[in-house]
C-alpha cells in the first residue's frame, strides 16, 4: 500500500518501512471509507507515525497519531479552515478553505487529487527541502 504522500528522512527509497514514514497522506474521494478503515488500520499495525486523510468531498482531514498495539492512539477531524502543519515539514503548512477558495477562483483550472501525487514519493532534506523519486523506486 503506497500512500499519496509520504514524508520519511533521506534514505534509499527502497529501505522504508512502515516507522520511517513521520507522516502519510491520502486524498479521498471515492475512496473515503477504505482509506479510514482498511488502509488506516494497516499503517498504524505497521507503524506509520502519522496518517492524515483528506476527504475532498468535504473538506474535512481525518488525523490519526501515536500508533501502538496496531491501532491509533490519537484521532482527531479537522475542519477546513484549521491549519494542517508537521514537525517534520518546517514551513509548510495548507488550510483545505484556501485550496476550496482557489478552486472557485480559477474554475477552469484541474484541480487533481490522488492520481498525481501517486507518481512519486517525497523526502524531506536538510534545509527543509522536497526530494522526490518516482513510484517505481519507493519501498
Amino acid at each position: 500500500m503506497n500512500p499519496d504522500l509520504s514524508i520519511f528522512p533521506m534514505m534509499n527509497t527502497q529501505d522504508v518501512r512502515g516507522p520511517d514514514i513521520l507522516l502519510a497522506i491520502e486524498v479521498a474521494d471515492s475512496s473515503l471509507a477504505k482509506d479510514l478503515n482498511l488502509k488506516a488500520g494497516v499503517y498504524a499495525r505497521y507503524g506509520v507515525r502519522e496518517l492524515w486523510v483528506i476527504d475532498v468531498n468535504r473538506l474535512v482531514t481525518h488525523v490519526f497519531r501515536e500508533p501502538a498495539d496496531g491501532t491509533w492512539g490519537v484521532t482527531a477531524v479537522l475542519e477546513a479552515d484549521a491549519t494542517l502543519t508537521h514537525a517534520s515539514a518546517p514551513g509548510f503548512s495548507a488550510r483545505l478553505s484556501a485550496i476550496q477558495a482557489a478552486r472557485c477562483a480559477y474554475p477552469n483550472l484541474a484541480f487533481s487529487s490522488s492520481s498525481n501525487l501517486s507518481a512519486a514519493s517525497a523526502t524531506i532534506v536538510p534545509g527543509g527541502k522536497i526530494a522526490t523519486a518516482p513510484a517505481s523506486r519507493r519501498a
